[in-house]
This record gives structure tokens, sequence and C-alpha cells, in this order.
């Protein structure tokens, strides 16, 4: 069997979990490692990646948030457009990006 067991998270008592599956060799796409507060190193995916992942499963977000996600990243000064582009070509939803990048 691939992947992880996402019945313990779904079952925990008073909270709603919902658990999606991507294919294997996008786990590693866009991944960076961070430092917490703490000092511990964890994975995270980079702005990108996650603008990606917005665009990707807009009908499972809440609206205003994918909004004002895309509206924040385009007003940071650490965006890389050229590689939202790439990745969004690679996620196989340039249009979807093109769009929503347009109007912004």
């Amino acid at each position: 069997m691939n992947g992880h067991d996402t019945s313990s998270a779904r079952a925990q008592q008073g909270h709603t979990c919902a658990c999606f599956y991507i294919k294997p060799e996008l786990h590693v796409f866009g991944m960076i490692e961070v430092q917490t507060p703490m000092g511990s190193a964890v994975h995270c995916c980079n702005p990108e990646r996650t603008i990606c992942d917005l665009l990707r499963n807009r009908s499972r977000c809440d609206e205003k948030t994918g909004i004002s996600s895309i509206k924040n990243y385009a007003n940071t000064r650490c965006r890389d457009v050229p590689l939202l582009a790439e990745y969004a070509e690679q996620l196989r939803i340039y249009n979807t990006h093109s769009r929503c990048l347009t109007v912004l």
C-alpha cells in the first residue's frame, strides 16, 4: 500500500478532517525546509506551490481565503512569478493561473 493511513486523522473526536491524495511524484514538488521559532527544521510547501494548490482545489476551499491568499502573494516582494508559471504548467492549471493573475 502506498501513502499514509489517514483513518486515525479522520477518526479524532470533535475534529473534521478532509484528507486528499496526490500523486507520489508531487509530494516533493515545491517543498522547502524552514526553521520553526523553536529551531526545528520542518518541511513545507513554498509559496508558489501553495498558490497552485489553492488554484487546483479552489472548489474545496473558501473563496475569500483563496482570493486573499492570491492577493497577498501578488503583493509580496519575494514572489517568483516565473516559478509559479512553471509549477502551474506542470500541474496543468496554467489557464486558471493566467486568469487569476491577470485579474490582479
